[in-house]
């Protein structure tokens, strides 16, 4: 699902690229951060749909959602941002808020040691891909001052596929895609394409961390088709810490 998305998206953006005939920034010494940025897309889009396929939905989304805390620290630590107190508190409602998201799903609560153990490796999962969605943000953010926003996200899809067939080139494994998926999986590239580059356009400017922040609200509405659509269960303890996981956010983008 993946390579479809990819490929449609990185040929979808190369054509664009071609057709508006836009002059191109080739600096060698920064291109690492688009590889970086690639690469981080890669590893945080298979995980999180490693994660979502493994569910439920309700815990995975929030965690993964939850990666502009890790982007802030990052900030706070290398870029000399200082947060405000309020920033301070958002950002521990919002680690509390994942905690119980996770605790408070029928599998937390599942007797069962296979089944706890189970949502164990789901959480890992949605962990490692909320800190390679805070590297993407953050080579991508700085990419997008070198190359500019179409670039960015072109060299980024590339980036992106050559991940990607590292992957299957280490798993020795060989992608088969019936041709009935293809218009769904056009489809999707398109809308991750224009997602990524409504987020790079928004990093333009002083503060980037905003686009960041309030980008990371996909995790609400990722959460209420799931609850829809897939019929998951969501505990009002569970609303509750989503109040808190997006509520933290929302106050991170409204102080930054």
């Amino acid at each position: 699902a993946l390579l479809g998305m990819l490929l449609s998206s990185a040929l979808l953006v190369s054509l664009w690229v071609w057709v508006s005939d836009a002059p191109l920034v080739w600096r060698l010494a920064d291109l690492w951060l688009v590889a970086l940025n690639g690469a981080a897309t890669t590893i945080m889009t298979v995980l999180l749909y490693w994660g979502l396929a493994r569910g439920p939905v309700n815990v995975v989304a929030p965690i993964v959602a939850a990666h502009p805390v890790l982007v802030l620290l990052v900030y706070v630590v290398f870029a000399g941002i200082q947060p405000l107190a309020i920033q301070w508190v958002a950002m521990a409602a919002t680690i509390v808020g994942v905690v119980m998201v996770a605790g408070g799903s029928d599998k937390a609560k599942d007797t069962d040691p296979g089944s706890r153990r189970e949502l164990q490796i789901t959480l890992l999962i949605a962990l490692a891909s909320s800190l390679a969605y805070a590297v993407l943000v953050i080579a991508g953010q700085a990419a997008v001052v070198v190359y500019g926003v179409v670039q960015t996200l072109w060299l980024g899809r590339l980036a992106s596929l050559a991940m990607l067939f590292l992957l299957y080139g280490a798993r020795r494994d060989t992608p088969h895609l019936s041709i009935r998926w293809w218009p769904f999986l056009t489809l999707q590239g398109m809308l991750d394409a224009s997602a990524y580059l409504a987020f790079f356009a928004g990093s333009r400017g002083q503060n980037p961390e905003v686009a960041m922040v309030v980008a990371s609200a996909f995790g609400v509405v990722t959460v209420l088709l799931a609850w829809v659509f897939l019929k998951e269960r969501i505990s009002a303890f569970q609303w509750l810490a989503l109040v808190l996981v997006f509520g933290g956010v929302g106050v991170l983008a409204a102080h930054v």
